[in-house]
């Protein structure tokens, strides 16, 4: 599962800007990588646990934003 920063905002109503600063803290945490793509940053989780809790609660059916992921 591969997703832009840009995919998480609406499932969490709040702007990119936000959602990037806590997917840093993520990214420091070691539990999510992400390559850049362009201008983008595709994010996947490290940790398979945490991989499985969020298949469980829906994440996967998050829609892409951009044609990158």
């Amino acid at each position: 599962m591969h997703k832009c920063a840009c995919d998480f905002t609406s499932i969490v109503e709040k702007d990119q800007t936000t959602v990037s600063r806590h997917l840093k803290v993520l990214f420091e945490a070691d539990i999510v990588d992400f390559e850049k793509n362009g201008r983008n940053r595709i994010y996947r989780i490290k940790n398979e646990q945490v991989r499985e809790m969020l298949l469980n609660c829906g994440v996967e059916k998050l829609e892409c934003c951009c044609k990158e992921c």
